[in-house]
């Protein structure tokens, strides 16, 4: 395999975790911890093709994540 498909393959593998990333919301019935581990996937496969996105940025986007029973929570933490 040469240089430039290798580098394709890394580029399609970062679209498609930065796609989840987008896209991640926490799924009905299941918990904090299943979320949580879905979450880390996506970060430790981003984080292994070189592309980390800001604690802050993660923290913000779980919150936004959560479903709308936990908004007055989110808005709490969100505001402090």
């Amino acid at each position: 395999m040469n240089y430039e498909a290798i580098e394709n393959v890394k580029f399609r593998k970062v679209v498609t975790f930065t796609k989840h990333y987008e896209n991640f919301t926490m799924k009905e019935g299941k918990s904090i911890d299943e979320m949580f581990r879905r979450f880390q996937t996506i970060l430790n496969g981003q984080q292994g093709l070189g592309h980390e996105l800001t604690k802050a940025q993660n923290n913000m986007k779980i919150l936004n994540s959560l479903p709308k029973l936990w908004d007055p929570k989110t808005a709490t933490i969100q505001e402090a």
